[in-house]
């Protein structure tokens, strides 16, 4: 357990670095996720290529297909990230509230996985830290990094979507 320093909403240095690296290393990793899951997508149901001799109006419905089927795959491709990456961080978190409570049997479980920031909600913010909290929170700006381009430019979320993505960065950022 790590005492943050109360006159700082900043982690102290080596565990700012480190929540750096896990972000950098979060958004980097659920890259290269989604553009595996990317590229089976476009690889599946693609579109038949329009033959060298075809006239202009076909060549353009050929261009229609294709950048539909390019959408499609980004779609589903962002889909099927945000699918698994909610689905990893719920079970990452959900050990780290099982291990509190295991660590800490007498209270109850949600109570137990934030006890070691006493009784105070800032000291929740800014009070103490441990290694599997900072970790969360860093994975989730990194996860948020990620999608926040990519629904804004890739595949048009809503704007409610896009706020979501900005304050979910900015609140984590205060725990990592």
């Amino acid at each position: 357990m790590t005492m943050i320093m109360p006159t700082s909403f900043l982690l102290p240095e080596d565990l700012l670095a480190l929540a750096l690296k896990i972000t950098a290393g979060t958004t980097a990793t659920i890259t290269v996720v989604n553009l595996c899951i990317l590229f089976f997508f476009l690889q599946k149901n693609k579109p038949a290529d329009a033959d060298d001799n075809d006239n202009d109006d076909n060549a353009k419905t050929h261009h229609h297909h294709h950048h539909h089927h390019r959408q499609e795959a980004l779609d589903a491709s962002h889909q099927l990230t945000n699918g698994l990456i909610n689905f990893g961080l719920g079970v990452y978190g959900t050990v780290i509230c099982v291990a509190a409570h295991y660590n800490n049997p007498s209270e109850p479980i949600l109570v137990a996985s934030f006890s070691h920031y006493q009784d105070d909600i800032l000291n929740h913010i800014i009070g103490y830290a441990t290694l599997h909290h900072i970790s969360f929170a860093a994975m989730q700006v990194g996860y948020n990094l990620w999608n926040l381009p990519y629904g804004y430019f890739l595949v048009n979320e809503p704007p409610a979507m896009i706020a979501h993505h900005i304050m979910v960065i900015i609140t984590t950022s205060l725990s990592a």
